[in-house]
């Protein structure tokens, strides 16, 4: 439908002026046994919260010592991995980049580091049973999500209110736009309001018909 969209626009440039939001590193591990101090929800802080920021909004590249989100979902629910075993997921905030395979190792080798130190996992990389990487080009790839962004259009003042991209299509009839990248913006429950249009069109559409 984008690409229907797009090729129905007088302007060519059309996706150069858009701003997405960040993306995400996500790293999954499995780990061989139960880690003490592990909570479901934990929250390791960069050191330089500035920093942190400015490396991901100002001068986007990859962060030097990242603020991480780690779920180890096991710790409540022990379905979830195999017995006397842990699984959790690492999620430090990212820009939607390019890299290259040896990047993305350096990469999960500075975040397990990190995570072992700020946690105090002893031994926490020989834990390891298995590991997966989830990042920018796995959510173009899959969900088709503009420039890598884990979440959308960033709600900036040219991108909100009126001046986010709409729910109906301009340029075609009957085409309408959910989600992330339209009105009103991101996040689940927001993003169920911007399929209002389109539940509301089809039930007119219904009417008419009945």
């Amino acid at each position: 439908m984008v690409q229907l969209e797009k090729n129905a626009s007088a302007s060519a440039a059309w996706p150069t002026a858009l701003r997405p939001k960040v993306s995400a590193f996500i790293l999954y591990l499995g780990l061989k046994d139960k880690v003490p101090g592990l909570t479901h929800h934990n929250l390791p802080f960069a050191r330089d919260w500035r920093q942190n920021f400015a490396e991901i909004l100002d001068q986007p590249q990859w962060p030097s010592d990242p603020s991480l989100y780690v779920c180890a979902p096991s710790v409540t629910d022990p379905d979830v991995a195999p017995p006397g075993q842990e699984t959790c997921s690492l999620v430090p905030t990212a820009p939607g980049l390019t890299a290259t395979p040896q990047q993305l190792e350096e990469l999960t080798t500075r975040i397990i580091a990190m995570l072992q130190e700020h946690m105090d996992i002893p031994n926490l990389s020989q834990r390891i049973v298995y590991q997966r990487v989830f990042w920018g080009r796995d959510f173009s790839e899959r969900y088709n999500n503009f420039r890598g962004s884990a979440l959308g259009l960033a709600h900036t003042i040219r991108q909100t209110a009126i001046l986010r991209p709409s729910n109906k299509s301009k340029k075609l009839k009957n085409l309408f736009y959910v989600g992330a990248n339209t009105n009103p913006g991101i996040g689940m429950p927001i993003q169920l309001i911007s399929a209002e249009p389109l539940s509301n069109a089809s039930s007119a559409t219904s009417r008419r018909r009945i």
